[in-house]
């Protein structure tokens, strides 16, 4: 229906109610995208590790200092 309505394709029509509905979550949504997608290969050995093991386990990822997502509200939140 918001495809319809908005005449976007259903995936940016999504993006864009949600957007509109919380915009600090879409923020968080979109920064953990970013960082879990630049760090792809680090965390898919840590999940083979964790499901091997069948135990949690502690991944290490980096993140630039001038990485956008890591500026986001997910990271820079106070809570």
């Amino acid at each position: 229906m918001a495809a319809r309505t908005l005449d976007l394709p259903k995936w940016e029509a999504g993006q864009r109610l949600v957007r509109a509905a919380g915009p600090d979550a879409f923020a968080n949504i979109a920064a953990a995208d970013r960082i879990i997608t630049a760090n792809r290969k680090a965390v898919q050995a840590c999940y083979k590790i964790a499901v091997r093991t069948k135990k949690t386990v502690r991944c290490t990822i980096e993140i630039s200092r001038d990485d956008v997502a890591a500026r986001s509200a997910i990271v820079s939140s106070t809570d």
